[in-house]
């Protein structure tokens, strides 16, 4: 067999001719051109062994996750603490501090169960009003 080929045979089937080839001939082939070749499944078990270096890397790296969770906890809530201090809400600054959707917000404007004024395009609610309508959404569930 020459080098980096494989063997192929040709069978007719239902959907037309299709190629046949040893699986090992394929294996041998991926060797010769990358000797670092493994196949994807291994028949034993591997030990694996963690350097003191490897754990510090993932204490720190354990530790910037915390970091960024912390400020991204701390950005969110002085987002909200500014929103608060407004007169008046968006729809999407009280979707943003409800968790609820833009959609769900507009149809309880809409029928009149969330207090609002429509200026323009756009819907600007009182916060006051937000904040009742809040209360009874979760009363009633």
């Amino acid at each position: 067999m020459k080098k980096y080929k494989i063997a192929v045979r040709y069978e007719n089937t239902d959907r037309g001719r299709s190629p046949f080839f040893d699986i090992s001939e394929l294996d041998r082939v991926k060797l010769e051109r990358d000797p670092t070749y493994r196949p994807a499944i291994s028949t034993g078990l591997v030990p694996v062994t963690v350097t003191q270096e490897e754990r510090s890397l993932a204490a720190i790296a354990e530790s910037l996750k915390t970091i960024a969770c912390a400020t991204s906890s701390i950005t969110a809530y002085y987002q909200v603490a500014a929103i608060l201090a407004k007169k008046s809400l968006s729809i999407r600054e009280a979707a943003i501090m409800s968790g609820l959707s833009i959609n769900f917000l507009k149809y309880h404007l809409k029928t009149g169960n969330l207090v609002g004024k429509k200026l323009g395009r756009s819907w600007r609610i009182c916060p006051q009003s937000f904040e009742r309508f809040m209360v009874d959404i979760f009363k009633e569930t």
